[in-house]
């Protein structure tokens, strides 16, 4: 969680939040710090889901034939998704 600190996608994240729903409670104190562990407690959150998936599926992934078939599927997928941004599609 200490890492999130100087994560930019965060620190984007945090400014963008603060510009644009919390500048009006700029000179109120308690209201930017309820905001501000509200934001913590969801990142806390988000991270905590992100760990936790990737401890479950690492149990699929050591299958071989699993990971053969993920990769093929994501690999498609990522296929798809350059041929639609290419215009191709």
């Amino acid at each position: 969680m200490l890492l999130q600190l100087v994560n930019p996608k965060t620190i984007v994240f945090g400014f963008t939040v603060f510009s644009t729903f919390l500048a009006a409670l700029a000179g109120q104190t308690a209201a930017l710090t309820l905001a501000a562990a509200v934001f913590a407690v969801l990142a806390f959150g988000a991270c905590s889901v992100w760990a936790l998936f990737g401890a479950v599926i690492s149990r699929y992934l050591s299958n071989p034939r699993i990971r053969l078939m993920v990769n093929i599927g994501l690999a498609l997928l990522l296929v798809f998704s350059a041929a639609e941004l290419a215009g191709i599609l």
